[in-house]
């Protein structure tokens, strides 16, 4: 007989964010709010937007159909999206409908994201003066 998580019971929800899971209109909604920056793989789609892979080429190829999304390149290991026209309006109402869309809470991957973080910024403000005192006390070297 099958265990079944807690949060697998019939009619638990909780914030997706810790581990419930999220609707088919949130993921399709946070997919079409990712796409507005520009053209992306489904690799950056799933990356950006939290969302599995696999998930997010499934939910891709119902947006396609819908006329939401469309392929701009496909390749035996490479697929590259853009919203249509119509795709993107409707994810520029979404963000102007939610305010900021925050309801999606969608991570932001952004690789530079860090360097620019304050709390990371006087982190190495810091380290930096820690290092500058030890080379003035002789303890390190240059």
């Amino acid at each position: 007989m099958p265990v079944m998580r807690p949060s697998a019971k019939v009619g638990v929800r909780e914030n997706f964010m810790n581990g419930a899971r999220r609707t088919f209109k949130e993921l399709r909604q946070a997919i079409l709010i990712g796409l507005l920056p520009g053209q992306q793989t489904t690799n950056g789609i799933s990356v950006n937007t939290g969302i599995n892979w696999r998930t997010a080429e499934a939910h891709l190829k119902f947006l396609v159909d819908k006329g939401f999304v469309s392929e701009v390149l496909k390749l035996a290991y490479v697929r590259i999206f853009k919203l249509t026209p119509i795709g993107e309006e409707h994810a520029r109402f979404l963000l102007q409908a939610n305010g900021n869309a925050s309801f999606l809470q969608l991570p932001q991957h952004d690789p530079f994201a860090k360097r620019f973080n304050p709390k990371t910024q006087l982190l190495q403000q810091q380290r930096k003066e820690r290092g500058e005192k030890a080379r003035q006390e002789g303890v390190m070297q240059p």
